[in-house]
């Protein structure tokens, strides 16, 4: 049985800004656009990093609900990922909260950000798993795989 490759884009991140590029989508209405075109293009999902009201990446779960339902009518059938990413921001219980808040059908996790806080990792698994969260989990390097 051959599987077809699947194709998730991440187009913003949490830390570039649009001084560093013109078209960079950070607010939702730009999310939701590119997340159509890269669609149509054969993307099958979209990571998503969301921004507060002064550009900064946020974990608010009220700005991913209002993203993830643009993107969602944008481009029908996407996959949605969102990040927990810290970006030097937020501490690993935010992070979780969102996780609980939200109820994300997937999420990126950083390893050596839950290993801020081991006593939480236990929670932001079970979380996961309660929720039918799909894990993504991004290693920054080898140190990661021994944590």
């Amino acid at each position: 049985m051959t599987r077809l490759p699947r194709i998730t884009v991440a187009p913003n991140g949490a830390r570039l800004q649009k001084a560093d590029h013109a078209a960079l989508p950070m607010s939702t209405r730009e999310l939701a656009q590119t997340a159509r075109a890269c669609h149509a293009a054969g993307a099958d999902a979209v990571h998503l990093h969301v921004r507060d009201a002064q550009g900064r990446h946020s974990l608010d779960p009220d700005q991913y609900r209002t993203a993830i339902a643009a993107v969602s009518q944008a481009a029908p059938g996407m996959g949605i990922q969102i990040t927990t990413e810290a970006a030097g921001r937020y501490d690993v219980a935010e992070q979780l909260h969102l996780l609980q808040t939200l109820k994300p059908a997937a999420a990126s996790i950083a390893i050596r950000e839950m290993a801020r806080a081991p006593g939480l990792v236990p929670e932001i698994y079970a979380t996961a798993s309660t929720c039918q969260t799909h894990v993504q989990h991004i290693l920054y390097g080898p140190d990661c795989l021994e944590q």
